[in-house]
């Protein structure tokens, strides 16, 4: 294996390019076969000052040092180009993510600002120069996401990435316009109201299709939109019958049925779902999916029944060093979602005999993660495969991962006898507001018992 060379960084700063610096290299003794690296200093974090370097590579020192000068060459011209403030909006806004963004955020959150310039901003505004961009278009934008069905969230994503990049632009260049100041977010309820008048109006359109009724531009697009525009979602609890279904099932296995040629019905024999066991095991302690895919059997203790939460696994897009996709989806191991996410819990009766159940399945000594395939992390996608298969087989209406967090905050929170703290520190909340607000669905029996004895 070749010994690795590296050169030390000498801060040199450009007219054109603050806080490029180049390679000079020190003497090493090393072998004729060495691989040489140069560093060069990208910029800095925004919130530590800390820099941040990209690594060059070289089979010589000179060829080493020819690449960092050609990307320092670049960089400036990529810098002068955006410091004129000028060009398509949508050329500003990729530029900005991959400078700004790309190696400084998680590689998830990455993903998803890409994915929300891509899908609700480039679309409508894309193609516009960057200084003609007005308030106007950026509130076309919104009303655009909003009656295409797209849920709140994903509105106030969009919103708050332009007004992320307009604050940066206009740091940069103070005779820029800035579109997104001063304007104000709709609010869920009037999203919500518009998007039920969407709806009607769809329904409408379709019925004059069917009838074979002329329609005007407008209504041939709501009649052939394919975007699904659902009523405001509650939060989805299992109930007990749905919970005793998945159990049985993981139990005692399911029965595939089909028919014959001749419309026989045929059954097989009772089979078991590979490590079924684990979604019992999310139900009975409200883990986040991430945070389940990355435990390990070393992070539990079985005597004192303590389990500790110190990691996260997320998927995200393959990318090269330059942060270009390159095809596919990689699992990337990270520290949990915030610092309350980093916790330690004891494990129910219940819960620990699951892990249990879990564990005999795999070869003695092992000691990995609990969710794997050949020792690796479950792939995501085969992860929620088998959960719909779970819920097929037990007759459940299909529902998200998450709605297994769901079920456990609101039951455990009636265990508690409403004790929003204890449930906000089990699920790894920062403020228990949001665990009651968001993941806790009061049941009719838990109202019945909270109100009985109450006396004015």
């Amino acid at each position: 294996m070749s010994t690795l060379q590296q050169f030390n960084v000498v801060e040199r700063k450009f007219a054109e390019a603050d806080l490029l610096c180049i390679p000079k290299p020190t003497k090493y003794d090393g072998k004729g076969n060495a691989n040489y690296r140069a560093r060069v200093e990208i910029g800095r974090n925004r919130q530590t000052d800390v820099p941040v370097y990209k690594s060059i590579y070289g089979k010589t020192d000179a060829e080493a040092r020819q690449k960092a000068y050609d990307f320092i060459r670049k960089e400036i011209a990529a810098q002068t180009e955006r410091s004129k403030i000028t060009g398509k909006l949508s050329y500003a806004i990729e530029q900005w993510l991959r400078t700004e963004k790309y190696g400084r955020v998680r590689q998830s959150t990455y993903d998803r600002l890409e994915c929300t310039y891509l899908n609700q901003i480039k679309p409508y505004i894309g193609g516009l120069e960057l200084r003609d961009v007005t308030k106007n278009d950026c509130k076309r934008i919104l009303q655009a996401n909003m009656e295409k069905g797209y849920s709140a969230s994903t509105i106030k994503k969009a919103s708050q990435l332009l007004k992320e990049f307009y604050s940066y632009q206009t740091a940069e260049d103070p005779t820029l316009r800035n579109p997104m100041a001063n304007l104000k977010f709709y609010t869920e309820e009037f999203i919500h109201d518009r998007q039920s008048s969407v709806r009607k109006a769809r329904e409408q359109a379709k019925a004059k299709k069917a009838k074979g009724q002329k329609l005007s531009p407008a209504e041939q697009e709501l009649a052939e939109s394919k975007l699904q525009m659902k009523d405001q979602e509650e939060i989805h609890v299992l109930t007990p019958e749905e919970i005793a279904r998945i159990r049985d099932v993981v139990e005692n296995g399911y029965v595939l049925r089909w028919e014959s040629k001749k419309g026989n019905p045929i059954k097989t024999a009772p089979q078991k779902l590979k490590q079924a066991e684990f979604f019992l095991f999310l139900l009975n302690t409200g883990l986040r999916a991430g945070e389940a895919r990355a435990l390990k059997y070393s992070d539990i203790n079985f005597e004192t029944r303590r389990m500790e939460i110190s990691r996260n696994i997320t998927t995200t897009r393959t990318r090269d060093a330059e942060g270009n996709t390159v095809g596919g989806m990689t699992y990337v191991e990270g520290k949990p979602k915030t610092k309350s996410s980093a916790r330690v819990l004891y494990l129910s009766l219940a819960a620990l005999e699951y892990l249990k159940r879990l564990k005999a399945q795999e070869p003695e000594g092992y000691d990995g993660y609990i969710a794997n395939s050949d020792g690796k992390p479950l792939n995501d996608a085969t992860f929620r495969r088998r959960f719909n298969s779970l819920l097929t087989q037990a007759g459940v209406p299909h529902c998200g991962l998450h709605s297994l967090r769901h079920t456990f905050a609101s039951y455990f929170y009636e265990y508690t006898n409403g004790n929003r703290k204890v449930v906000a520190d089990y699920l790894g909340h920062s403020i228990s507001n949001l665990t009651e607000r968001v993941y806790v669905t009061t049941s009719d029996r838990f109202m019945e018992q909270s109100i009985r004895d109450f006396v004015l």
